[in-house]
């Protein structure tokens, strides 16, 4: 893919680079969020769907260089971006693809992955104006992934002790968990990161074992600006 320098940039965070538009979509605070709060155990493969930028899944990457991580993209734009970047930052262990994960994921067999992570579209389509930058609807509207076929994929690919980790913003809360009671797959933790006086995002962890408490966490702005903030320094 041969890159316009006039409509692309080439951002650095921490020790890793990443193609994206200069406009239109480009990953923001609620991916890294994303990484920094789910449990990095035991891990050996990854679903990254709804890749974007392919941040997500870089940083997976540097961290767990002997994982194999499965990065789904829609958008044929940012599925070239994600292959420079992993060619870029000489990353071996993330495979691109660029598909609908509503079909795709059937190539996959029933309990294929110890994570599944998410970032996936926060609003209705057809629900509010929509951008002129078509990459930023994709992004933001439902119209090609919507919360239940999410869940129904990860019901089949997520293995028994795995985990699904996804953010949500905080009107969709009670949708979430309405949704959630058709599907055999339970939260073990909500993390609600606050914003001042209201909260700003919500991440899921999401298993199949039957859970009789699950947590909940706030967590102050000062403390995950800080923790996002710090990934941004070069060792």
């Amino acid at each position: 893919m041969q890159l316009n320098n006039e409509n692309y940039t080439l951002d650095g965070i921490g020790n890793i680079y990443v193609y994206q538009p200069k406009k239109g979509y480009r990953f923001s605070v609620d991916s890294l969020l994303l990484y920094i709060y789910t449990p990095q155990k035991s891990i050996k493969k990854i679903l990254d769907i709804g890749a974007g930028t392919g941040i997500c899944s870089f940083l997976f990457s540097q961290e767990f260089s002997d994982c194999q991580i499965t990065a789904v993209e829609i958008q044929p734009e940012f599925s070239k971006l994600i292959k420079k970047g992993i060619e870029y930052n000489n990353f071996k262990n993330i495979k691109v693809y660029n598909k609908n994960i509503n079909r795709f994921y059937k190539n996959f067999s029933s309990g294929s992955f110890d994570l599944i992570i998410s970032n996936p579209p926060y609003r209705k389509y057809g629900h509010g104006r929509l951008s002129k930058y078509k990459n930023k609807n994709f992004a933001i509207y439902d119209k090609y992934l919507k919360l239940n076929q999410l869940f129904n994929i990860v019901e089949f690919l997520l293995n028994k002790n795995g985990i699904f980790s996804f953010i949500n913003i905080p009107s969709n809360y009670k949708k979430i968990l309405n949704i959630l009671e058709n599907y055999e797959i339970n939260i073990k933790k909500e993390i609600h990161f606050k914003n001042q006086n209201n909260k700003k995002f919500i991440i899921f962890h999401i298993v199949k074992n039957k859970i009789k408490d699950k947590k909940i966490e706030t967590i102050k702005k000062d403390i995950w600006e800080s923790k996002v903030n710090a990934l941004y320094k070069v060792d």
